[in-house]
């Protein structure tokens, strides 16, 4: 009996030390923080940039909502419909989106421009304006 109830300590010993490395070893999900936390919350798709600086009045991906979360996630949708999401990252100073789907609207682009009132995504193909514009 002394046996079994050894056995069975030790197996919950054994068991409690794995969930603390599996627990500690996790990815820590860092909060969007200074003025990137302004980005949080919902935003619109306004305009697209085509032909080198030359706005068109309508986007090329029409009825584009971007929602960012507090903790850096992102969920694009085309009018209701989920259409991307992943995580915003930091990556050289710059903050970036890192989509964990295969298709991708917004996958290694990269926030250029942002305010409280709108947000322009990476550089057309001449890298004079932006490619992507939303607003809140």
């Amino acid at each position: 009996m002394k046996v079994i109830k050894k056995t069975v300590k030790k197996a919950k010993n054994i068991l409690y030390i794995s969930s603390l490395i599996i627990i500690s070893s996790a990815c820590k999900k860092d909060k969007m923080i200074d003025k990137n936390k302004e980005m949080t919350g919902t935003w619109n798709s306004i305009h697209t940039t085509a032909n080198c600086g030359v706005n068109i009045g309508t986007p090329v991906n029409p009825e584009l909502k971007l929602i960012i979360a507090e903790k850096g996630y992102y969920r694009l949708y085309q009018k209701d419909k989920k259409i991307e999401k992943g995580r915003m990252l930091i990556q050289n100073g710059l903050v970036t989106f890192n989509c964990s789907e295969n298709k991708s609207e917004l996958d290694g682009k990269i926030v250029i421009k942002f305010n409280a009132d709108s947000l322009n995504i990476d550089r057309n193909i001449c890298n004079d304006d932006y490619y992507m514009r939303f607003v809140r």
